[in-house]
């Protein structure tokens, strides 16, 4: 699939590089200029796209398209949102301080390119409306020009986010940078796709590999303590989560109830939650449905 790309665009340059020789004398100097920047530039989007690393590990992936994009684009700093679907929202990491950025669809930049499916080519950040300067201030970096579009895989679905910032030389995105994401950025998506999807699966056999084994400790289980550990356990370890807490049911008093040892201190703290009451109270009501909730902060009855 590289090597057919490549020769699509070795094609498009050799047929604009036949139209410069057959233009006579009446093109003028400042449209063959145009047209040699056109074809360098395209030359170097066929070598970018021959040399685009193709690793089915996600953080290697995501490095071979953020050099790609830098070399290609020219710019200073590229960073790269992968989309999470299930949160309705973008992550990135920022080059800067390594801090995870997330941006909700249909918020800022990077969220209305997302929402929309349109590129968006900002020469001024700070005199544009969508622009966030937070992450300007925490890092000291600052963000003059900006190129900002989706990235699709080769069935159309936006796998991605990419903004390049701050074109070098003290010049802004133009047409030319515009029209080279257009032409690699699907073969920058399914680099990506093709690593997620791989994550993905070896996730998968992870958490089954992790069940199988927490479903033999629990036959071997000698009382409710060292069941509720290793259910614990294994939630954590399956759900990717920080903690795990089980609730037990008190029916006479119609209380949840759980144990939990408090950290640094050697002691145990005790918690009852009445049935009903809260997001783990209304968990225990007969026919309620698991809840999921994207943040916790918003929760309009969160547990007492």
């Amino acid at each position: 699939g590289r090597r057919a790309a490549g020769a699509g665009v070795q094609g498009s340059a050799g047929a604009m590089a036949s139209a410069d020789d057959g233009s006579g004398g009446g093109g003028t100097d400042v449209d063959a200029t145009a047209l040699r920047h056109e074809l360098a530039s395209l030359t170097t989007a066929v070598h970018v796209v021959n040399r685009l690393a193709v690793s089915l590990d996600l953080d290697e992936a995501m490095d071979s398209v953020r050099n790609s994009a830098l070399e290609l684009l020219n710019c200073e700093v590229v960073t790269l949102f992968l989309v999470f679907e299930a949160r309705k929202e973008l992550r990135a990491m920022s080059a800067e301080d390594n801090a995870v950025i997330r941006v909700k669809f249909g918020e800022g930049i990077a969220g209305t390119v997302y929402a929309s499916g349109k590129l968006m080519n900002v020469a001024d950040a700070y005199q544009h409306p969508l622009f966030n300067p937070e992450i300007d201030r925490r890092t000291g970096f600052r963000t003059r020009s900006m190129l900002c579009c989706a990235i699709h895989d080769t069935s159309g679905r936006t796998v991605a986010v990419l903004q390049a910032l701050n074109k070098r030389d003290g010049l802004k995105f133009g047409g030319a940078d515009e029209s080279l994401l257009a032409l690699v950025g699907t073969h920058l998506g399914n680099v990506l796709t093709k690593a997620r999807l791989h994550e993905q699966a070896q996730r998968a056999r992870d958490r089954l590999a992790a069940l199988f084994h927490y479903f033999k400790v629990l036959s071997k289980a000698r009382d409710l303590g060292h069941v509720l550990v290793t259910v614990s356990d294994s939630i954590t370890h399956v759900l990717c989560a920080e903690h795990c807490f089980v609730f037990v049911t008190d029916s006479p008093q119609q209380e949840l109830w759980m144990q939990c040892e408090v950290p640094n201190q050697g002691e145990y703290l005790s918690v009852r939650v009445k049935v009903g009451e809260g997001i783990v109270g209304r968990a225990a009501l007969p026919g309620a449905a698991p809840a999921n909730v994207a943040d916790y902060s918003t929760e309009a009855s969160p547990d007492p």
